[in-house]
């Protein structure tokens, strides 16, 4: 499998710098409202790393999670003002029902 790459671009030196590598993805990264994390959603589970940091960490599972996919956009997700992740979540359905009543 093909890792993927957070990269940071600092604006002193006008550099990017290969920041951390998830072997399974990095989809919809997102700062923390303190600005020490990133938060992004991975194949199997949304994950973080701390500036300064390379290693992402687990935060939990999405593998139960059926998201709502956005044709434009993927599955998208984002951090709430407190840090929680946002998420759009499929729960409809495609199944048509037809009832017959039959009133005396």
């Amino acid at each position: 499998m093909t890792p993927k790459h957070l990269f940071l671009f600092d604006f002193q030196t006008g550099k990017w710098s290969d920041w951390a590598t998830d072997f399974e993805s990095v989809m919809y990264p997102a700062w923390t409202s303190d600005s020490t994390y990133v938060q992004y959603l991975s194949a199997t589970s949304v994950k973080r790393v701390r500036l300064g940091d390379h290693r992402p960490k687990t935060l939990f599972s999405v593998k139960e999670f059926q998201p709502y996919i956005v044709p434009e956009f993927g599955p998208w997700t984002d951090n709430a003002p407190d840090n929680s992740r946002l998420f759009l979540r499929d729960v409809s359905t495609e199944e048509i029902y037809a009832l017959d009543l039959e009133l005396p």
